[in-house]
């Protein structure tokens, strides 16, 4: 059954449905640009009606990123509307084909059952135009684009009057808790765009999941990643230290138990972009040890 929406006013003509993920919605007379579209069809479905019931006419659909929990209904409002779909460039082709995604986070695997729900896998939707930093036109109005990464290869923030749509490049604190090992692709790019939105004009910040906040909502997520990347070299600095046995120490030590496999594999990619990051840093090396990739503390 499709969440209850409601248009909760942001700042002039800006409004956010809030949602996990929160959806933005900008207008400019009775034309409605979504930001992002929640999980699934009932949730593109949910949408629509409460565009209509507003007075709304959808005009445009802009991605922050890829993932299926953020593009997940945008499906059923093209297969509605006709409407067009707007995708960061460097995730254009994970929109328009999601299995890239869920075979991603198993080294290209193709994804078994357990790896191909709508959590991990959305319906694929052609993209009518590619967003990279800059002014661009949605459906007649005029955002400005960020380039955001980490969290992904190609993330973006949508900024527009006093609000920044930002995608899941920041996290509320209390839902940055909930998680044991965070996922992202590349923790340096992370930290820079944490730095990025402080620094942008927009006193706003809608964050991917949980409330809208000022900007200062960068630095909590800036210090959680700096967490993430010390307890996962502390699980290095163990000994004997495979990624499985990392994600494995990195649990224990925040008392969190892995769900399900899905879960795993996001907790996985987080702890390798924490140990990429660690390496280009020169904190770790790696090594080969009983016909395994280890991972080891350098030498001060």
């Amino acid at each position: 059954m499709a969440s209850p929406v409601e248009l909760i006013p942001l700042a002039g003509s800006v409004y956010v449905i809030p949602g996990n993920p929160n959806v933005g919605v900008i207008t400019c007379g009775p034309r409605a640009v979504l930001i992002d579209t929640g999980g699934d069809r009932d949730r593109g479905r949910a949408l629509l009606r409460a565009l209509t019931a507003a007075g709304l006419e959808l005009a445009a659909v802009a991605l922050t990123h890829s993932h299926a929990d953020h593009m997940g209904g945008c499906a059923y409002l093209v297969q509605e509307t006709g409407v067009p779909v707007y995708a960061p460039d460097r995730e254009t082709a994970f929109v328009e084909h999601p299995l890239y995604e869920s075979s991603m986070l198993l080294s290209g695997a193709a994804p078994w059952k357990e790896m191909s729900g709508k959590f991990l896998l959305a319906t694929p939707v052609p993209v009518s135009g590619r967003l990279s930093e800059g002014r661009a036109s949605l459906g007649g109005l005029e955002v400005t684009v960020y380039s955001l990464p980490g969290h992904s290869m190609g993330s973006i923030g949508l900024g527009f009057g006093e609000v920044l749509f930002a995608g899941d490049a920041v996290f509320a604190p209390e839902v940055l808790q909930k998680f044991a090992i965070p996922y992202n692709v590349d923790m340096r790019q992370l930290l820079e765009s944490h730095a990025k939105i402080r620094s942008l004009p927009h006193t706003v910040v809608v964050p991917g999941h949980g409330d809208p906040a000022s900007p200062e909502i960068a630095d909590a997520n800036r210090d959680a990643a700096a967490g993430t990347i010390q307890r996962v070299l502390d699980a290095v600095a163990q000994g004997d230290a495979s990624s499985d046995t990392i994600v494995a120490r990195v649990c224990d030590a925040v008392e969190t138990s892995i769900p399900n496999p899905a879960i795993y594999y996001l907790y996985h990619a987080g702890a390798l972009a924490c140990l990429s990051y660690l390496f280009e840093q020169g904190l770790v090396k790696t090594a080969i040890s009983g016909n395994r990739v280890v991972w080891v503390r350098c030498e001060k």
